[in-house]
């Protein structure tokens, strides 16, 4: 009897290693690869994908090494082929490397990834400018001390009065108008110690279309602080430093800015354009996305978008773009969520740009709390003076709106029309997008409220429709389907 238990139990314990062995022969034979778009990045942030390549069916993981907190992996676990946001900090000491590994049951696959310390002196920001003349303010990035010049194109380009520096700053460049039909450049020099970086500052042509242009951009209102006027590449604003808030934020959408390419990124950071201590969540460290703090410190504040992260998916920039802290704002969060009214339009937006050949779109919270004054016929008047809700000590003292708006141009050829909006920023402010129509303004009507002067370069390039777009809304126009 116990001979027969013995062979029975030898038969089990074969059979289970046979099945053992049999499963880890399968696990041996899963073919994964990884493939980056670039093995050796720069100092600065930056991002990338991965492509992993594997069975449809099967999970896996990535793990990291010796990123000592530089690499972030979203997502860091799946099922089947995938591509992978790889996102490193910025460094700004020695070149370092960490092994990204993709792990699927007892197969797994490996890939280096360099990243190169920060130059000595890094220069960066918009170096485009318009045939009409701007300003562009551009960051230095460097622990020494620097000095700015330019040293081509000096007849038309010049630098603000700070041109030297010690340590990350900023330099103000403005090119006057350029009324050749020639494209021009000038070049700026900023050296530190051995090292400089020459920047070429190139200005366009004249154009029949003067809204392609950055004064004539249609989107646009009128900027009041030039200064703290910031272009992103899908994005534009104003800022105010004194309540940590854009006046305003602008976009566009159009054919190719309507696409739907990537997925909401939440990659939260602070404005690069801005300097740090002008940012609400200042002096957070804000190493990785998660660092990010809340508004909760204040109440049941959401940290709401002006422009969604839905709008901005036609590329991973363009989305993380939205999640520059510039672009988030205190917001009751029954608003800001499904059900509420800022949510609502957030996506009958969305909807109406696909019924225009392009829409301009400006939305914000209105924190103009002094007003602005204007001359109307001869005469000085004061539009806006808005009450707010407070502000968050917490969070560098950043400003609570109570109202938002937005203001929208829809265009096809050349026919264009005209809506905007103004909601309480509260905990009752809900309803589905069937209600929208009853908060509905014209933009004359937005303008008086705010003090912001919406549109303006709608006036310049198309001036015989300019009042009628601003004084009637056709809600036929503005279908709530």
């Amino acid at each position: 009897m116990k001979s027969a238990f013995y062979k029975i139990s030898v038969c089990i314990l074969l059979l289970s290693l046979l099945g053992f062995m049999s499963c880890k022969e399968r696990e041996q034979h899963v073919n994964i690869q990884l493939s980056l778009e670039n093995s050796e990045v720069e100092g600065r942030e930056t991002e990338q994908f991965m492509h992993l390549e594997i069975g449809p069916d099967r999970t896996w993981a990535i793990s990291v090494e010796g990123s000592e907190d530089w690499v972030f992996v979203n997502p860091a676990s799946g099922v089947g082929e995938s591509m992978i946001i790889i996102t490193t900090a910025e460094n700004g000491s020695e070149p370092r490397t960490a092994t990204i590994t993709a792990m699927s049951g007892i197969s797994s696959a490996s890939i280096e990834l360099t990243q190169l310390p920060i130059a000595l002196v890094d220069v960066f920001g918009n170096t485009n400018f318009p045939n009409t003349g701007a300003s562009r303010t551009l960051q230095i990035r460097t622990n020494l001390a620097w000095t700015a010049s330019i040293t081509a194109g000096n007849s038309f380009a010049r630098l603000s009065s700070t041109a030297s520096g010690t340590g990350n700053g900023t330099i103000n460049v403005t090119l006057d108008p350029n009324p050749s039909g020639v494209e021009r450049s000038a070049n700026l020099r900023v050296a530190v110690a051995e090292q400089e970086v020459n920047l070429t500052l190139s200005q366009g042509l004249s154009t029949t279309r003067p809204e392609q242009d950055i004064p004539f951009r249609i989107e646009l209102p009128e900027v009041r602080n030039s200064r703290w006027f910031i272009d992103h590449t899908y994005l534009a604003l104003e800022f105010d430093t004194a309540q940590r808030h854009a006046v305003w934020v602008a976009f566009v959408f159009n054919s190719a800015l309507r696409q739907s390419a990537v997925s909401r990124t939440d990659r939260w950071a602070y404005d690069p354009l801005i300097p740090v201590q002008y940012q609400w969540a200042f002096p957070r460290v804000v190493s990785r996305p998660s660092d990010m703090p809340s508004f909760r410190a204040a109440g049941p504040f959401d940290r709401g978008h002006i422009v969604a992260s839905e709008d901005r998916v036609s590329s991973l920039l363009a989305n993380h773009e939205t999640f520059y802290i510039s672009n988030i704002s205190p917001q009751f969060t029954p608003f800001n969520q499904s059900g509420g009214l800022w949510y609502s339009l957030e996506g009958r937006v969305r909807a109406w740009a696909r019924d225009f050949d392009t829409l301009y779109v400006v939305k914000g919270a209105a924190i103009n709390r002094a007003g602005t004054r204007y001359t109307v016929q001869g005469e000085q008047r004061t539009f806006g003076g808005v009450e707010i809700i407070g502000t968050i000590p917490e969070r560098n003292d950043v400003t609570i709106a109570k109202y938002w708006f937005m203001a929208m141009v829809g265009r096809n050829g050349d026919s264009f029309t005209g809506i905007a909006f103004w909601f309480e920023n509260s905990q009752e402010s809900r309803g589905p997008s069937s209600v929208l129509h009853n908060y509905a303004i014209t933009i004359r009507q937005l303008e008086h409220k705010t003090g912001i002067n919406f549109f303006p370069n709608l006036g310049i390039a198309f001036p015989a429709i300019y009042e009628f777009v601003e004084t009637n809304i056709n809600l036929s126009n503005w279908p709530l389907r």
